[in-house]
């Protein structure tokens, strides 16, 4: 595998963790609060939704833009949301779920990128695809399989802010390590309208 493709992995292994612990601490942060089992139920409802319209935006974002700088955009964006939401964390103590519900759409938004950018990239970094996907692929359920059961624990044993602090390290880390990937672009026929890279995205 080339370097090129090792970033990739190990950026998106980074960013993947904390997508993760980020929805856990989020989740369980807005049950505490509310005590309601509605208002907790929309967390992965927003994600969902919000990673679904950035998913269908993707062809027309990389038509302007190119595919590593989409994902390092998205990453840092990411990483600027969650350390404002963590300074208001430490400012008042508690955010309101209505807030809260805001910042959750914005990084599901930036966060719905990534995947199939990531997936797109890969052709631009390895020979080998099916062993670069599979290994892709392989990380991914990797760390949806450890990350829920130990974001849980993170929050259950350092609580909410410390929580959130490691987050924000990791969504740092990631950031740095997409700093350094080389320059990958979509070829895009000009004469295409932004309804037909729509259609064909």
């Amino acid at each position: 595998m080339s370097n090129s493709f090792i970033k990739l992995l190990v950026s998106q292994l980074f960013a993947n963790l904390a997508d993760i612990f980020f929805r856990v601490t989020i989740i369980a942060n807005i049950y505490i609060i509310s005590k309601s089992v509605i208002a907790t139920s929309l967390v992965p409802i927003l994600i969902g939704v919000s990673s679904f319209v950035a998913s269908l935006l993707v062809p027309l974002v990389t038509k302007r833009l190119a595919l590593n700088r989409v994902l390092s955009l998205s990453q840092f964006g990411k990483t600027i949301l969650l350390a404002i939401l963590v300074g208001m964390f430490i400012v008042m103590q508690s955010v309101a779920p209505l807030v809260t519900y805001l910042f959750v759409v914005a990084i599901s938004i930036l966060d719905g990128f990534a995947a199939p950018v990531s997936y797109a990239i890969v052709p631009r970094y390895a020979t080998d695809l099916g062993k670069a996907n599979s290994a892709l692929s392989m990380t991914g359920e990797a760390v949806q399989l450890v990350g829920w059961g130990l974001g849980g624990l993170l929050f259950a044993t350092i609580g909410l802010l410390p929580t959130t602090f490691i987050i924000l390290m990791l969504y740092i880390i990631s950031s740095f390590l997409m700093l350094f990937l080389p320059k990958a672009e979509v070829e895009v026929l000009e004469s295409e309208t932004n309804l037909e890279i729509l259609l064909k995205g």
